[in-house]
């Protein structure tokens, strides 16, 4: 329960050191450069990546069980002419597709609840900032949920380091505090973000809690496709909406890309201690 409680308060933490500061709207793009590096990063060196390995594991697991069913085959003394008239072909490609149709169906899944649901035919600014908040934090979510069932999986087995945990807090922080930004970009009420921002901080411990009896139930088949969905979404969050948002106005571009930099450096600093 340490956990669960603790990426609770870091999620608080984060979205509060967004939403407490008095910024100006510049200082707000600038601020979420920084998350958006943060994001890119963890999207092209940890959730793709990850997706791509779950799809070789899956390859290698097929390419074995082949062989030992030739194995098995060769010892039962089958006819080698049979074989030879009726032969089984070892598994080509690149492994399971249906991985990387869900990266694809996660980007589809946001764009298409932004294009029917929260477009807006306005062309004022807090209309668009409502629409890529609101797109945010759909990303943000299901990224939440697929990190809560990962975790869950994770601390089924062995107790988790803490230089992990460490990274995860720090990544959970600048979620928050990415998403905060963005709804302080809309022009939402206090009231309306601390509920917001509560609700989202819920979302990780819980699956943490729930996810050990749905693993049970259904596999490590489940994460990779909960995995790769959060990938599509996020990818689609930073590509789609948060890059053309920090660069939306033309001012202070040199601070914005700097701060986008550093955000994919500690992205990196963060994936490298797992997070």
């Amino acid at each position: 329960m340490l956990i669960p409680f603790l990426v609770f308060v870091a999620a608080l933490v984060g979205g509060a050191a967004s939403g407490l500061a008095n910024w100006s709207e510049r200082r707000l793009h600038v601020a979420l450069a920084l998350s958006t590096g943060t994001f890119l990063g963890a999207v092209f060196l940890h959730l793709l990546p990850e997706v791509a390995g779950r799809v070789e594991v899956t390859h290698q697991h097929e390419e074995e069980r082949h062989a030992q069913t030739e194995t098995a085959n060769s010892a039962a003394g089958h006819d080698h002419a049979e074989e030879d008239e009726h032969p089984v072909h070892a598994p080509h490609g690149h492994g399971d597709p249906i991985p990387w149709l869900c990266v694809l169906a996660g980007v589809l899944l946001v764009h298409t609840v932004e294009a029917v649901f929260l477009r807006t035919t306005e062309r004022d600014e807090v209309s668009r900032h409502k629409s890529v908040s609101l797109v945010t934090m759909v990303g943000v979510s299901v990224h939440a949920a697929s990190a809560g069932l990962g975790l869950s999986a994770l601390d089924a087995g062995d107790a988790l380091e803490t230089s992990f945990v460490v990274a995860f807090l720090t990544h959970k922080a600048f979620e928050s505090f990415a998403m905060v930004n963005v709804f302080q970009l809309a022009h939402f009420s206090r009231v309306k973000i601390a509920w917001i921002l509560t609700l989202f901080a819920l979302l990780t411990p819980l699956c943490m809690l729930v996810g050990i009896p749905i693993f049970a139930e259904v596999g490590a088949g489940a994460l990779t496709i909960v995995t790769a969905l959060a990938a599509g979404t996020f990818l689609y969050v930073c590509v789609a909406e948060l890059l053309p948002e920090v660069f939306h106005h033309p001012g202070d571009n040199l601070a914005k890309f700097t701060f986008l930099l550093a955000g994919v450096g500690l992205s990196v600093v963060l994936v490298r201690f797992g997070a």
